[in-house]
């Protein structure tokens, strides 16, 4: 026998296991691989997952939070829709002391009232309003009181008119600090 290896086998030799060769590391950059070796995967540790589920749970939060914001804003709109009927049907029956219990003295004064009241154009008639009024626009910080302005329909018994109404929020509710009312 010989010292040939078998036929179609390459001869062994006995050398040194080979050491990866590395590209030059550039300033900035992540490691390289070494020459002749596929790249490795990246391990990504979750990041992706939880920001997907931090992105879902804002939005879940952010959507209540203006739901709930809705609802308090209606209720309240609902509130102020009963004040200004009340006022509606006071002025309508030419009771002016009624009247009295739903607007802001502080701003609106008897004068006024009175005046308004004896217009009685505005209120011979009236029904009820209407729900087709416009998105009230809200004010959080009117000198230590909250605002609220609506505009909508009211209905007579033969026909329409309009009212534009701001709101005082006060301890005792909503009061009126002005109204105008067309017919």
């Amino acid at each position: 026998m010989s010292n040939q290896p078998p036929y179609g086998q390459p001869p062994q030799q006995n050398y040194p296991p080979q050491q990866p060769v590395y590209p030059p590391q550039q300033p900035g950059y992540p490691p390289q691989q070494p020459y002749g070796y596929p790249p490795q995967p990246q391990k990504r540790g979750g990041c992706l997952k939880f920001g997907i589920i931090g992105v879902i749970a804002v939005l879940l939060l952010c959507g209540g939070g203006i739901f709930v914001g809705y609802k308090l804003l209606m209720g309240e709109v609902n509130d102020v829709k009963a004040s200004l009927d009340g006022f509606m049907k006071a002025g309508a029956a030419n009771d002016i002391n009624a009247a009295k219990a739903f607007v802001d003295s502080s701003v609106v004064s008897d004068e006024q009232l009175t005046k308004l009241i004896n217009q009685r154009e505005l209120f011979e008639g009236y029904t009820s309003i209407s729900d087709d009024f416009a998105p009230p626009a809200a004010n959080a910080g009117t000198n230590q009181t909250t605002t609220l302005d609506l505009q909508g329909t009211l209905n007579y018994s033969d026909g329409t008119g309009s009212y534009d109404v701001q709101f005082n929020r006060l301890e005792s509710g909503w009061k009126i600090r002005f109204i105008n009312i067309k017919r």
